[in-house]
């Protein structure tokens, strides 16, 4: 299989904390007040602030508006000191090793839920009564990939995935899987790239007995892993 299979497939997922952790973390080291950082509360870009273009109208409310206040020794608020963040900064996480068994099943409409225990140590699962943060690299997005190519492969079937994948009908799938797994509507671009995985660069694939021509079954396969391991399944 070529390497842009792979090149597709395999996103680079940020992930950003907000409303905790040090000051430094969230502005990046900058003066909260320089008018280029986008933290500083004078900056009309700031979600925190009123809509410039409608003036009057409040703007989203920041975590010290909108969170819980505990007060400690000398009457002093424990949060007032925190940090703040720009609202929606803190996506695409890498979700949990507990939760990807039940987002296969939901994602591909599977009976049950797939028994994912062989690749818990590769996702990093932590140990009992722990948790840690996941964490988005080239071992376990690999391991993500493996595991949904074999998920497709096992269960696309039908007279689509038995035929060789044309332009038409890679796009009128590819749509519809992104769609399903996505939960928004994908762009011509992104129908593209997952139809091109389908048609062009799964032609052949390299085995260990080397190379040779890849059946129908796993052309299609190879798309639907495309789309179910980017950054809209694997992360929240």
């Amino acid at each position: 299989m070529k390497i842009s299979t792979f090149l597709f497939a395999i996103p680079i997922l940020a992930a950003v904390a907000a409303c905790s952790g040090g000051s430094d973390e969230l502005t990046g080291g900058l003066d909260p007040n320089d008018p280029n950082n986008p933290n500083n509360p004078n900056n009309p870009n700031n979600p925190g602030n009123p809509d410039p273009n409608n003036p009057g109208t409040p703007g989203e409310k920041t975590c010290a508006e909108s969170q819980q206040g505990y007060v400690g020794l000398g009457g002093l608020a424990l949060h007032g000191t925190r940090a703040e963040s720009a609202a929606n900064v803190d996506r695409d996480r890498f979700k949990p090793f507990s939760s990807l068994s039940g987002e296969f099943r939901r994602v591909m409409g599977l009976g049950q839920a797939p028994n994912l225990g062989a690749s818990a140590a590769t996702f990093g699962e932590p140990p009992a009564r722990f948790y840690a943060e996941p964490k988005a690299t080239a071992v376990n997005l690999f391991e993500a990939y493996q595991v949904s190519f074999r998920l497709c492969e096992a269960n696309n079937t039908g007279a689509t995935f038995t035929a060789v994948p044309t332009d038409a009908a890679a796009k009128t799938q590819c749509a519809d899987w992104e769609r399903k797994i996505w939960s928004r509507t994908p762009t011509p671009a992104e129908i593209d790239a997952c139809a091109k995985v389908a048609v062009t660069d799964s032609v052949t694939e390299t085995l260990q007995a080397g190379p040779r021509q890849t059946t129908p079954v796993r052309r299609w396969a190879y798309a639907c892993a495309s789309v179910l391991t980017s950054a809209g399944f694997l992360t929240y």
